[in-house]
């Protein structure tokens, strides 16, 4: 979602948040944001960790570089990290999924008026078979559930994490005379499965439900609705106090990404022993 205006204006927001009832007031300064690098680095078990925060052209082509990096630097098995990211250009997130599979359908788009569209998996452009987990949480949108999906109904690997946030179509601009336009939706995305992505008679459906799924509990969900000054903040999360959003505490377990290495521990304990 875009707030368009001059850099520098405020823009104040209310947030619904978990199970508050009441919104919290959220103050963001417009600004000019460059995309965010994808970051990778090793973690225990030499697990190698990747983390995707929006999926702008060419983002695709870095996350190639960083499994490359990551298996030179002996990573065993991979953790893909698409919590939060909420960016919706197809193509990149079509390649990014085909990064980890060599065959399978990733995604198809239908509408009404728009003819169906299979995009399937290239052997050529896989470039990993690692043990692989990808982690999703309720801020996962858009691009993150079309790979999401594709890993976990290929059975390329598992999901971890909350059911994510529901959003999948191709939208049409139409301009009116006054000025102003509507955007229509055309097409929506459906899974491998032949799953809505977006399921508008339906939301208890929408989204990707993962196969681990790992519930948040109130402490947690607490601590990351905790107005700024009552917890302080770890170093990473800066930024986001500048802005004005509530912050999670240092040293706040981060019970996606544990589930997730525990999940790859025992599927390698599985493969040792059937070896």
């Amino acid at each position: 979602m875009f707030f368009r205006g001059p850099v520098g204006a405020t823009v104040t927001l209310s947030v619904l948040r978990g199970q508050r009832a009441d919104p919290i007031k959220v103050d963001i300064i417009r600004e000019a944001l460059p995309a965010s690098p994808v970051e990778s680095r090793m973690l225990e078990q030499s697990t190698g960790y990747i983390r995707i925060s929006d999926l702008s052209s060419g983002k695709s082509q870095e996350v190639k570089k960083a499994v490359e990096t990551v298996e030179r630097q002996g990573a065993k098995k991979l953790v893909l990290d698409v919590r939060d990211m909420a960016s919706n250009d197809l193509e990149e997130a079509v390649a990014v999924a085909n990064l980890f599979l060599d065959h399978g359908t990733i995604v198809s788009i239908e509408g009404q008026k728009y003819p169906k569209k299979t995009f399937v998996a290239e052997k050529s452009k896989a470039v990993s078979q690692l043990p692989l987990a990808v982690l999703m949480n309720r801020g996962s949108a858009s691009d993150a559930e079309v790979i999401a999906s594709a890993i976990l109904e290929n059975n390329r690997g598992d999901v971890i994490g909350e059911r994510s946030y529901g959003i999948g179509s191709v939208q049409k601009l139409i301009p009116l005379e006054d000025g102003s336009a509507i955007l229509l939706s055309v097409g929506k995305y459906f899974t491998p499965a032949g799953h809505l992505i977006q399921n508008d008679k339906d939301l208890s459906k929408s989204g990707v439900l993962p196969n681990v799924v790992v519930k948040i509990d109130e402490d947690n969900s607490a601590a990351l609705a905790q107005p700024i000054g009552e917890s302080e903040a770890a170093p990473a999360d800066k930024g986001q106090t500048k802005a004005g959003l509530p912050q999670k505490p240092r040293n706040q377990p981060d019970v996606i990404l544990n589930k997730a290495l525990e999940v790859l521990r025992e599927e390698s304990a599985k493969e040792k022993k059937a070896a």
